[in-house]
């Protein structure tokens, strides 16, 4: 029987956890400088994830990726049996995210059914149906973003009658997943291909499936060009950039908040990227970039 904390004893963990070592925006300032981590020293300090250690002696990419994502999805599905019973559906809802490419790798051959997930539920991956006939990226975004927008009315608002302000969060979801579209037109774009919308033109369908204010469109306008010129600057190194300009905003939108939708919100960021970015600097990966 799992033991659900209250709203008070979720941020603190959450916040703790957000702390611990290898911390993501440690990991981001190495990539960026393209070094490789020297995780032992790392997991030396206190407040480590020792757990990690099992990254020391993995020998390649593959085994990386397994011992990742095996670590990731332990620590996430202990945070989801903490969780107060309010926030679980949105946690469940924001996980699908983390299995975003496999489902597309699958997706593109016409079929939910043979999706193999890590992190997240095949009944999950059913909200994605209406996207099969046109096998649009940008589909999966959107309905990706909607979902996460019903979770939290379903469930904080109507069903617990409980209220919180969903702005912040709303504007890091945006911003993540417009920049996520971004770098696979600039992809699209290299292959010769033509897109079915531009990136400013899905910001707008997304403020529009929110509800935010349309001067927030000027803001995504913003974002929109920083990333494309540093994704064609650097196509190789697309991720960190992504990871660098969007973790570093929804940081400072969503840490400092007394609200725990915010708080848990980027710390389901803040795993997510991780993966990315430790994959990127682990010396296994590192030598043969």
């Amino acid at each position: 029987m799992s033991y659900r904390l209250s709203s008070n004893g979720i941020k603190a963990v959450l916040i703790t956890y957000l702390d611990k070592n290898p911390r993501l925006e440690e990991l981001i300032q190495i990539a960026l400088e393209n070094k490789y981590v020297d995780l032992p020293s790392i997991l030396s300090r206190y407040n480590s994830r020792i757990e990690y250690a099992k990254l020391v002696s993995v020998k390649t990419v593959e085994e990386v990726d397994v011992v990742l994502n095996e670590l990731t999805k332990n620590e996430l599905e202990y945070i989801s049996s903490l969780l107060p019973t309010q926030y679980v559906d949105f946690f469940r809802s924001f996980l699908v995210i983390y299995d975003l490419d496999r489902i597309y790798s699958e997706f593109l051959r016409g079929s939910l059914e043979k999706i193999a997930t890590v992190f997240s539920r095949c009944e999950d991956l059913q909200i994605f149906r209406r996207c099969l006939a046109n096998k649009n990226y940008s589909c999966l975004l959107e309905v990706w973003l909607e979902n996460i927008k019903s979770s939290l009315e379903r469930n904080l608002v109507k069903k617990y009658g409980f209220v919180e302000d969903y702005r912040n969060v709303f504007r890091c979801l945006n911003l993540f997943t417009i920049a996520k579209y971004v770098k696979y037109i600039v992809n699209v774009r290299e292959l010769g291909f033509s897109i079915p919308l531009n990136p400013v033109e899905f910001s707008e369908k997304l403020i529009h499936i929110l509800g935010i204010g349309t001067w927030y469109k000027y803001e995504l306008e913003n974002a929109i060009n920083i990333l494309e010129n540093r994704f064609k600057s650097e196509p190789c190194r697309a991720s960190i950039h992504e990871v660098h300009y969007v973790y570093s905003r929804c940081r400072d939108l969503l840490l400092y908040s007394p609200q725990v939708i915010d708080i848990l919100t980027l710390y389901l960021l803040n795993r997510y990227y991780g993966i990315y970015v430790l994959r990127y600097v682990l010396p296994q990966v590192w030598v043969m970039r």
